[in-house]
């Protein structure tokens, strides 16, 4: 927002990988609060929909002066099996959804170049006379 005595919109968007495979996107209004405790910041982030999703992220409703949680034991799991070089077994649905995506998209571009194919031989066996 522009203007004489107009505030600016105030925009936060997280990236987050905790897989390493697919991120998760989450944005936020920092807009003001109500609140009228001592210490307590005046502002909250109220989440946005993003990507077609509800809103309704994790920080959604909490102050901005919130700290960043610290790792739990998912992402302690996942951060041993990336040292490993390896990949976390609950994330092997994720990879698995990728490569039948995947998949799908090289069959689809197969079957379309084969369908060109049959095509340009009608057109030219039609143009041919054959």
């Amino acid at each position: 927002q522009e203007g004489p005595g107009m505030q600016p919109t105030r925009l936060r968007v997280v990236f987050c990988n905790p897989s390493g495979h697919k991120v998760q996107t989450n944005a936020y209004l920092e807009v003001f609060s109500s609140s009228q405790e001592v210490g307590i910041s005046n502002y909250i982030f109220k989440s946005v929909p993003v990507d077609g999703r509800p809103p309704g992220g994790p920080l959604d409703g909490k102050q901005l002066s919130t700290p960043y949680p610290p790792i739990d034991q998912l992402e302690l799991r996942r951060l041993m099996a990336k040292g490993k070089e390896t990949t976390y077994c609950y994330d092997f649905l994720t990879v698995f959804e990728k490569a039948v995506a995947s998949m799908w998209e090289d069959f689809a571009r197969a079957a379309n170049h084969e369908k060109m194919q049959a095509v340009s031989w009608i057109a030219r066996k039609v143009w041919s006379g054959s």
